[in-house]
Formats: C-alpha cells, sequence, structure tokens
C-alpha cells in the first residue's frame, strides 16, 4: 500500500525529476503468500486496477491444518498444549472432514479437543486473514472501491503446499469461479513423470525454497510454468478486460491441455 502511494504521488527512478511509472496503471500479481496478503491488500487499496493471485488459500490454520510442508508446525502447537493434545505418538490425527462430505461419527480419542483448538486460533486469528477479506473483492466491495475490478486466480491440483480445499475455500469467498484457471498437475505428470510431486511452484519454475536442492525443470515444466506466466502477462497488459487460454508451449511439449476452467471446485485434497 505504501509503494501505490508513492507511485501516485510521482516515483522519479532515474534522478531527472520527471516520475517514471503511471500512476493509473498499478497492478498486483503475488504466488503462494503473495497471493494470501495480495487478497488483502487488492480489497482495500483502490490504485490496483486488477490483480493475479497464484496459489494462493484461505484459511490460514485450514493451511496448515492440511499441508504436509506446515504439519510440522501444527505438531508443535499441539504438543505445546497443557496438557499435550498429540493423541498419535509425536504426532495427532484430529479424524478431520473435509467440505461437502457426509456426516461422519468422530471415534478417535482426543480428536474433537485437537478441532476445537484449530477452530479457535482460525476464529481468533480471522481479522487478518484473507478469508475474511476475499468477499470484497467482488460479492461485498468495501466504500469507495469498485466490485468490478478484474483479478485472475490460479491453482493447481493436488497442490501440497496450500492444498486444494482452501485454494477453493477463498475462491468461492471471493466469488471469482468464472475468472479462475487450474492447472492440472495429475494429467500433466500422467504424461511428464519428471515433474516435481508438488505442483505448489508451478508459476515460478517449479522452483522450490524448502530448503532443498535447488533442480530446474525440464522443458515440460518450463513450458507448463511460461504459459501461466504469460497467462498473468496478457491479462495485466489487457487491464484485466481478457484471460487468454494459457495451453501453448504446455500443450505442444506434454502433448493435452493441463489448464481448464474447473466446472466444480475441489474440495479434496488430490494427493
Amino acid at each position: 500500500m505504501q509503494l501505490a502511494r508513492v507511485i501516485r504521488l510521482g516515483l522519479d527512478l532515474d534522478g531527472d525529476g520527471k516520475p517514471d511509472l503511471d500512476p493509473s496503471r498499478i497492478y498486483y500479481a503475488g504466488q503462494s503468500l503473495g497471493a494470501i496478503y495480495g487478497t488483502m491488500l487488492t480489497a482495500v487499496e483502490p490504485t490496483v486496477r486488477a490483480a493475479a493471485l497464484n496459489v494462493g488459500g484461505a484459511t490460514t490454520m485450514d493451511i496448515a491444518r492440511w499441508s504436509p510442508s506446515y504439519r510440522s508446525l501444527a505438531n508443535q502447537a499441539m504438543g505445546l498444549r497443557l496438557p499435550s493434545l498429540l493423541n498419535k505418538g509425536n504426532g495427532y490425527d484430529e479424524d478431520y472432514v473435509l467440505p461437502d462430505q457426509p456426516v461422519k461419527v468422530t471415534t478417535t480419542a482426543g480428536a474433537i479437543a485437537i478441532q476445537d483448538v484449530f477452530e479457535t486460533l482460525e476464529w481468533l486469528g480471522m481479522a487478518g486473514d484473507p478469508m475474511a477479506f476475499a468477499p470484497h473483492l467482488r460479492v461485498s466491495p468495501l466504500a469507495g472501491l469498485s466490485g468490478t475490478r478484474p483479478v485472475l486466480m490460479q491453482f493447481a491440483r493436488g497442490d501440497q503446499t496450500v492444498p486444494n480445499p482452501a485454494n477453493s475455500g477463498l475462491i468461492r469467498a471471493a466469488g471469482l469461479q468464472s475468472s479462475t484457471w487450474m492447472y492440472r498437475h495429475d494429467l500433466a505428470r500422467a504424461k511428464a513423470p519428471d515433474l516435481p510431486v508438488n505442483p505448489h511452484p508451478y508459476l515460478v519454475l517449479f522452483v522450490s525454497l524448502d530448503g532443498g536442492a535447488i533442480q530446474l525443470p525440464g522443458l515440460s515444466g518450463l513450458a507448463i510454468s511460461l504459459d501461466a506466466q504469460q497467462q498473468i502477462a496478457g491479462f495485466l497488459a489487457a487491464d484485466g478486460a481478457t484471460i487468454a487460454d494459457p495451453n501453448s508451449l504446455s500443450r505442444l511439449l506434454v502433448g493435452i491441455r493441463v489448464f481448464e476452467m474447473p466446472g466444480t471446485l475441489p474440495v479434496d485434497l488430490g494427493f
């Protein structure tokens, strides 16, 4: 928000006394955490004309609950409770049911107490969670902001960092189903098994920052990433007026369409 204000007042990058950036053409693109806080920024910042949000999700507690990447943090939180809520050795089993599933009878000892802690933490954090801001993108815009500002949503099937139920929850809360594209990693990996197991960083050349060795993708992964990047670039260049079908290089190299507009948002994990 501070950067947007600086640009609006006139940002001189080369010291010639003249503003170098157009304050009427401010856009936002964010990936992962950038999509999470980008949801919040776009909901409240009127200078953002259009935004592209890649692999974001909500709530943040649900991401921690479902993601293998953050399971260790959730384990720590449960273990620090007095008495400890770890009911499965050094881990826990909350016997949770995913959205839109049939009624489930919980029989696991300690599971309800764990569920209650997650729900309480979610409630306490809601004031700063993208789920609370998402409706203001389109469904219920704040005073002084337009509810028609274009927003492109991108996510990956089987994301293990920000799982699909969290992706879908954010999209539904924002009312952005009609401007959402899903990367079908399950289909792509069946054709190109050298692709990484976790599709979360597909926008950024599948490069993971989890502390492991950085490995650049093969040609198929490169094509997928470039197609997703080009969709965002075209969307912002068009002032959000159009969203291009990104199946270009990837269709040539993988042999199938790997991007689609989902008819139904997934509520299962897919991994």
